[in-house]
């Protein structure tokens, strides 16, 4: 394979094969050699015995383990690149052992085994609405932490007793479908919702746009990262040539209100028993909204 170090020590390279497919290699201490995983569009050889190709220098022999890429689809290569740095951006001040190599294969087959939604169209709208709030109110770094990771969630960032929901509308009145348990509260935990109403606009901001913003924002940081993949998947925006839904920018801003649940109109008591997943819509437009600052303010303990 031929191959360029990516870090200092002969450690970690990118590289390709005779087939021209991507790999990320790490050397490996093993002293057994290992066993080959594959799965879809990655595969990962691991502990094996390879001499590689480094132009310029002497040929590097060792064993290591390398993980690649079986696809030549730009999406796939993609995420492939967008994550394998992150990996390797992480462990600058570390060596990447073979449980961290291991976990990266895993979490890259179960992110391309994601498959879109059934509404990609609302799916895509409500990642918009998400990514945009979290732009606004403090930035990706600051949110991803606390950003769900799984669809079924009822809420679109937790911390501990704080949650906070993002609900977006392209209707001129502030009209949102909840789930009942999004806005019923019990015992100590608070909810906010963070209300958007959205104008599409050609000249506006592309969902594509916000997504390779949180990217290059969270670039670095692997988990994080993948929460983005994950959710690009999930709304069907994965191929390259996709922007999505555009939206107004100066307009979501304008129109970007938080509120407090407590005083949104809901039922006051939890579903009875034999009743689950009840929603309904509620008309927001004679609720006072808090401070835009005040979700920060609930998330800060954990958020700096």
């Amino acid at each position: 394979m031929i191959a360029i170090p990516l870090l200092e020590g002969d450690s970690v390279f990118a590289a390709v094969d005779d087939a021209s497919r991507p790999a990320l290699v790490v050397q490996a201490s093993d002293r057994r050699p290992g066993g080959l995983l594959k799965a879809g569009t990655v595969s990962l050889r691991q502990s094996a015995d390879c001499t590689l190709t480094v132009p310029g220098q002497a040929s590097v022999p060792g064993r290591f383990h390398i993980l690649q890429c079986e696809t030549s689809d730009s999406a796939a290569l993609e995420t492939f690149f967008l994550l394998a740095d992150a990996l390797v951006s992480t462990s600058r001040n570390r060596s990447i052992v073979t449980n961290d190599i291991t976990e990266f294969f895993q979490g890259l087959v179960e992110l391309f085994r994601t498959p879109p939604v059934m509404d990609v169209a609302l799916a895509r709208e409500g990642l918009w609405g998400e990514l945009f709030v979290m732009k606004e109110l403090g930035g990706f770094l600051y949110w991803a932490p606390f950003w769900h990771s799984e669809p079924d969630l009822a809420f679109d960032f937790t911390l501990r007793d704080s949650r906070l929901e993002v609900k977006s509308t392209q209707k001129s009145e502030r009209l949102h479908s909840f789930a009942h348990r999004q806005l019923y509260t019990e015992g100590t935990r608070r909810v906010l919702i963070a209300s958007l109403l959205l104008r599409r606009d050609d000249g506006g901001l592309s969902l594509r746009e916000l997504m390779n913003s949180a990217r290059a924002d969270l670039m670095g940081h692997g988990t994080l990262l993948a929460k983005v993949e994950k959710a690009v998947r999930r709304a069907g925006m994965a191929q390259l040539d996709e922007d999505g839904p555009i939206f107004d920018p100066d307009h979501a801003r304008r129109f970007l209100e938080i509120y407090d649940a407590k005083d949104i109109p809901r039922f006051e008591e939890p579903e009875p028993p034999g009743v689950s997943r009840t929603h309904y819509f509620v008309d927001m437009t004679n609720c006072s909204p808090v401070s835009r600052d005040l979700p920060k303010a609930w998330f800060a303990p954990a958020g700096g």
